[in-house]
């Protein structure tokens, strides 16, 4: 038996099995699902993929309609999967791919696949090997994980020498039958989600662990090697909330402004946000400090707003129009203003989502 073989017959009996992208049509997979899956997939657990995956082919049951869509309401779709480059990435290729490929065709090799906005080689070889039975290796943070406990990698996680290195193990460990390779890449998925766990692998039931050297050397848990230990840089922020009633309904509505084509949320709607060193206007008042991080470094956010607003937040009744009483300098453009509820609907960043819905919650309290 091959580590391969040994695989495919765990994989039979235990992989994953009815995530909504593993459907089939006549033993076929759906390309377009497949695709999409694996964008959400990087950097995302299955767990949170599958529910915005549902929603999210709802909204955009095909290529076509992907690519005709509005980028706003792609990034609107996507809002709280984070990593909103993907979406931006995502909607392009679709359209590229609406140009070059009837509405039924598919590039089927990695190298075109990889050719596309967003899809590196990983991603590539997945659709391709899933869909298309091509013999191409796989090498996502899984299967990594994985591989650098078979062979007691040295490398440090993270870096390039580590995955140059592990590209030639995973391209070296693939089934010579090209049509085992939908299984094959999923299983290898499979076992480094739920058997190789970073923290508590369980290596007893684990079908490959007669080739791991970690395992035999009784040192899983030292592998793959911890990358040099960094810290995490601190960016401080100040988010200004500005609030105003319509003018038809009086209905209390919220200024945010839509964030530079560049940038981690570019796009997206956001607060107005002031330089924190900056001289904030009398009348002003914090309302509430919170951090977020993101992979490279921690965003500490102090929210403002005028002091008649964080009078109202928690009371009955109206809250008054202090935008104009209170003026202040907004950048490159005036925020647009609309429903706390409209908002929900756009595409906006986590972070302001979870802001929004604690105004909401202290507006009807």
């Amino acid at each position: 038996m091959t580590f391969a073989e040994d695989l495919l017959a765990w994989g039979r009996l235990h992989g994953r099995r009815g995530m909504p992208w593993q459907q089939t049509t006549n033993g076929v997979l759906n390309v377009y699902w497949v695709w999409v899956s694996e964008v959400m997939l990087q950097q995302t657990q299955v767990q949170t993929v599958q529910h915005y995956f549902l929603a999210f082919i709802r909204r955009f049951p095909s290529r076509r309609a992907l690519a005709e869509a509005a980028l706003d309401d792609v990034l609107a779709a996507w809002s709280g999967l984070g990593y909103y480059r993907r979406a931006r990435n995502l909607h392009a290729a679709a359209r590229q791919l609406e140009l070059n490929y009837s509405q039924n065709d598919w590039p089927s090799s990695r190298d075109a696949w990889q050719a596309l906005p967003g899809l590196g080689r990983s991603t590539a070889a997945a659709i391709v090997a899933s869909c298309f039975n091509q013999r191409e290796a796989i090498l996502d943070g899984n299967v990594k994980r994985v591989l650098a406990r078979q062979v007691c990698a040295e490398q440090p996680w993270g870096s390039a020498a580590l995955d140059r290195f592990l590209w030639d193990e995973a391209q070296a460990r693939l089934p010579r039958q090209a049509d085992a390779m939908p299984l094959y890449t999923q299983s290898l998925m499979d076992l480094g989600a739920t058997v190789c766990l970073p923290r508590r692998p369980d290596c007893v039931p684990c079908p490959v662990s007669v080739y791991c050297q970690a395992f035999q050397r009784k040192a899983s848990l030292e592998f793959p090697r911890p990358k040099p230990a960094k810290a995490r840089p601190v960016r401080q922020a100040r988010w200004l909330v500005i609030a105003q009633p319509d003018p038809r309904t009086g209905e209390f509505r919220l200024g945010l402004q839509q964030q530079p084509e560049e940038g981690v949320w570019a796009g997206l709607w956001s607060f107005p946000a002031l330089d924190p060193s900056a001289f904030m206007p009398e009348g002003w008042a914090e309302w509430e400090r919170f951090q977020h991080d993101f992979s490279h470094f921690r965003l500490a956010v102090g929210l403002w707003m005028p002091k008649p607003l964080l009078n109202a937040l928690g009371e009955a009744g109206s809250v008054p129009s202090v935008q104009d009483s209170v003026p202040v300098a907004f950048g490159c453009s005036p925020p647009t203003f609309k429903t706390i509820t409209d908002w929900l609907e756009q595409g906006i960043p986590s972070p302001v989502r979870q802001v929004l819905l604690r105004l909401a919650k202290s507006l009807q309290t």
